[in-house]
């Protein structure tokens, strides 16, 4: 396997050059500071296989090494943003980025809509987009309702195998990390969430009161569990409603988590525990990429409205090119082409 090296000098891995994996997507970052990976190449020593006097003549030859080029932090997103850049010289990306189009700011605000499972993925990419362009861009707002240039969302049915998709997400049930849960069936969690099982011993676990948290109405978690789970029955009173997956995470995996069960988007289930959801395979980046895990989603981009500006047009093109690619991957989500 290839191997790579941290060049980042407050990270103990570079410290002590040591060379780890390097594979394509996760792989391609250091497992201690995120910085991305050099390709590490073993050179053998100058003067190796040479006696003391052919060193000395060799080195009085080549003079004094030069000095190391100054250190240059990488931003937090160096992948996709130097591919990008790479891609645009080279025209590699067809042309979705016209400097014509792109032209001057009107002084209208491109205007962004997203979900909840798309909120980071919307406002990295549009990050990275700006970044790219080289250009001055109107300036974004971002909202969930109201007029939309673009909208990121999650999408079902025939729409979750068109070309707008750009990444897949999951929904699933996490617990702290110290219950020895593993797998609930998807009736048994329906009855938890509906109140009808309230306490562990009923799921063959110590007694115990079981409290559920999911994110808020209106959310594409709530939104999935009432269309795939739930079919219309409501939530029981045992239910606690939050903000968003990570505040479910953060409190299921916190130290008053353990009479917890929570939903969460797979993206940002870390570093909660997630447990298998039978029938179907357990939630995984190959269940969830292959659409083979019941609670799997598809995440679409598309330009929005009759005649959406040239500006929208583009950043839609953005998202779903091979470039945008590495941006899903860095976001927890599994990229609708594969890594």
């Amino acid at each position: 396997m290839e191997q790579g090296i941290c060049v980042n000098p407050t990270c103990p891995t570079a410290a002590n050059a040591t060379p780890v994996d390097r594979y394509p997507g996760p792989g391609e970052y250091c497992p201690d500071c995120g910085e991305l990976l050099e390709p590490f190449v073993e050179v053998a020593p100058p003067f190796a296989g040479l006696s003391p006097l052919e060193a000395l003549e060799r080195l009085e030859t080549v003079g004094p090494p030069s000095p190391p080029p100054p250190f240059r932090r990488r931003s937090a997103r160096p992948y996709a943003l130097a591919s990008a850049v790479v891609v645009l010289a080279t025209g590699v990306t067809g042309g979705a980025l016209h400097q014509a189009a792109i032209g001057q700011p009107n002084g209208d605000a491109l205007r962004v809509c997203r979900s909840s499972i798309s909120q980071r993925l919307s406002r990295d990419v549009v990050s990275a987009y700006r970044t790219a362009s080289g250009r001055r861009i109107p300036s974004v707002e971002f909202g969930r309702e109201g007029r939309c240039d673009v909208r990121f969302s999650v999408v079902s049915g025939d729409d979750a195998n068109t070309a707008a998709v750009v990444g897949r997400d999951g929904i699933v049930v996490v617990v702290n990390p110290q219950n020895p849960m593993t797998q609930l069936t998807m009736q048994q969690l329906r009855r938890v969430l509906t109140g009808e099982i309230a306490d562990w011993s009923q799921l063959g676990a110590s007694p115990g009161p079981i409290g559920a948290v999911v994110p808020e109405d209106g959310s594409d978690e709530a939104g999935v569990l009432a269309k795939q789970l739930l079919f219309g029955v409501p939530l029981g009173r045992n239910v606690r409603r939050v903000t968003s997956t990570a505040d479910v995470v953060a409190l299921v995996a916190g130290t008053q988590g353990r009479q917890l069960i929570g939903i969460a988007a797979f993206s940002g289930a870390v570093p909660a525990k997630v447990i298998s959801l039978t029938p179907g395979k357990p939630p995984s980046v190959v269940s969830i990429g292959e659409g083979r895990y019941p609670l799997a989603v598809a995440i679409g981009v598309e330009a929005a409205g009759a005649a959406p500006p040239p500006e929208a047009t583009n950043l839609v093109r953005y998202a779903r090119s091979d470039v945008a690619r590495a941006i899903v991957v860095q976001d927890g989500l599994v990229p609708s082409k594969g890594y």
